[in-house]
């Protein structure tokens, strides 16, 4: 009996380190494999910050971002009511809401001709474009939910390279203008660390890791 007990127990203990060391290692690929945005991009001290405050278009832009959007009256009528023409950041911010709602809607001709005029008009030469790049990543997220696993792993993979390698995926976002919005308005760079990680997870692989980690991270801070 004693020995069966020894045996059981020495199973069970073989297993509880098996999945320790698993977990471990988890983290450690996720940690790895995350790095480059989370802190290599504007450094770590955005993740989990907040601003003193945001303005009004700043949050209803960030609040466009997330799915359903579509269906957000409050959001839906600040936009309605805001409708811009000028050249300023906080039209292209509106602007891009504007787009951000179509794409979730489906619309995504109209949502991507008003995101490209957006940051077309707006006149700001050291505009940190984080908002048009998170547009941008939100469209892909839509794209990739209407495929199959594979194809949305093969876009997802392309879009998370191709940032990795340019620092964004149309335009640059590793650049002293970001890094100093990174540090005035985190939120904006949280959001878009939040839809990498979406990404992430239907890439496959280290990335799947990574994304977890991202949204264990998210956890942990919210």
């Amino acid at each position: 009996m004693k020995t069966k007990i020894l045996v059981v127990g020495g199973l069970v203990m073989a297993v509880v380190v098996s999945f320790w060391v698993y977990g471990n290692s988890l983290v450690a690929v996720g940690e790895r494999e995350s790095r480059w945005i989370v802190q290599d991009m504007w450094g770590s001290s955005f993740f989990g910050s907040r601003a003193e405050k945001l303005e009004e278009h700043e949050r209803m832009n960030l609040i466009s971002l997330r799915e359903g959007s579509s269906e957000n009256q409050e959001l839906i009528n600040y936009v309605l009511k805001n409708k811009c023409a000028d050249y300023s950041v906080k039209c292209y911010l509106v602007m891009t809401a504007a787009s951000n709602i179509l794409i979730d809607a489906g619309e995504y001709d109209s949502g991507l001709r008003g995101m490209v005029e957006a940051i077309n008009r707006v006149n700001a030469g050291d505009l940190c474009p984080i908002a048009h790049e998170s547009a941008i990543l939100r469209y892909k997220l839509k794209i990739a939910s209407t495929k199959n696993v594979r194809s949305a792993q093969r876009l997802s993979v392309n879009v998370l390279e191709r940032i990795k390698l340019n620092g964004g995926f149309i335009k640059n976002l590793k650049t002293g203008s970001c890094t100093s919005l990174a540090k005035e308005k985190p939120e904006f760079f949280y959001e878009y660390t939040m839809l990498i990680a979406r990404i992430m997870e239907l890439a496959g692989g280290d990335f799947v890791k990574a994304g977890a980690y991202i949204s264990t991270l998210a956890n942990d801070q919210g």
